[in-house]
């Protein structure tokens, strides 16, 4: 990874993501890269847009606010894939292109409530049952999914996972097998025009290895942009 050089850091990206999807006989279209760009320079972003991501995540709501007045005339997808707070589904209405975090009904329901077109979104699970990350348990996500579905202005459509740190390369693949396999057994839970086609799983430190899993969602922050400054 070139640690100043964002279209290099692309570059190298793609390639990884093109090897993984042969790996797993994938079309690389069926894979969207979100550059993660918490703590990211509006100027940076509009760097890693020139060199093709199309795709942005912000972790908090007031800073992906004011990056989308700065970087405003520029076409960005942008993606809030940090935890939502209650207080902050007012001012993100219809800003969004998608909302990777959602772990919670009451959530669900603020969002439709204020939104004015339909609002797509994942649930995020608690896969491996941390005490220390969100995430809804796994028990608990049919019953979500079903509430969910009956509100006007959401529509899900799939699903996000966040893995323990440190694992080794098999632990990761095995990790992002369980997510998927989690995510065929619920596809029966939901219905049209309601779907779970999307896995938002992978960053930096694993995002091949959820790839070669099934994800369609990558969110990677330093493989793009360098080790941050925090």
């Amino acid at each position: 990874m070139q640690e100043n050089d964002v279209q290099k850091n692309i570059d190298l990206i793609r390639q990884k993501i093109s090897n993984a999807c042969a790996f797993s006989k994938r079309d690389p279209q069926s894979v969207t890269v979100v550059a993660a760009s918490k703590t990211v320079s509006p100027e940076k972003i509009r760097e890693a847009f020139n060199g093709g991501i199309r795709d942005f995540g912000e972790n908090y709501v007031q800073d992906a606010l004011s990056k989308m007045e700065v970087l405003s005339d520029l076409p960005i997808r942008w993606h809030l894939i940090g935890t939502l707070q209650s207080n902050k589904v007012k001012p993100i209405a219809d800003r969004f292109w998608l909302i990777h975090s959602i772990d919670r009904l009451s959530t669900v329901k603020q969002i439709s409530e204020r939104s004015l077109r339909r609002q797509y979104l994942l649930i995020e699970v608690n896969l491996a049952g941390e005490t220390t990350k969100s995430g809804v348990p796994v028990e608990a996500l049919p019953a979500l999914l079903e509430q969910a579905q009956k509100l006007e202005f959401v529509r899900v459509c799939g699903l996000m996972f966040m893995p323990p740190p440190q694992l080794s390369e098999s632990e990761q693949r095995k990790y992002f097998q369980s997510a998927r396999e989690l995510r065929d057994e619920m596809m029966t839970n939901v219905s049209t025009p309601h779907s779970l086609n999307e896995l938002s799983m992978g960053t930096s430190d694993d995002f091949e290895a959820a790839i070669k899993e099934g994800a369609t969602l990558v969110r990677l922050g330093t493989a793009i942009f360098g080790n941050r400054k925090y």
